[in-house]
């Protein structure tokens, strides 16, 4: 499961639930100006209720802070989370 929604979530063994969840965070990630309303329907119609989907956006927004903080400091620690993150 783990190497399936490494190589591609889409194609991944997973449910429809978090699919959608997972196309979220994708958007919310490349361009957070990109998500609206929309978004939040389709994360509704999947059964998330407003406070779920407020907990993805949280959480998924502070981990895209902490990641390019991390990235773009020269901290020993940002090459250490880099290789993790690249380690298969």
């Amino acid at each position: 499961m783990v190497n399936a929604l490494r190589k591609d979530y889409r194609n991944a063994p997973i449910s429809k639930q978090d699919r959608t969840m997972l196309e979220y965070v994708v958007k919310l990630t490349k361009d957070a100006t990109q998500c609206g309303p929309q978004d939040h329907d389709k994360l509704r119609a999947v059964g998330f209720d407003d406070r779920g989907i407020l907990q993805i956006t949280l959480i998924a927004s502070w981990f895209n802070y902490a990641a390019r903080k991390i990235t773009t400091s020269c901290a020993p620690s940002a090459l250490t989370i880099a290789a993790f993150c690249k380690s298969p």
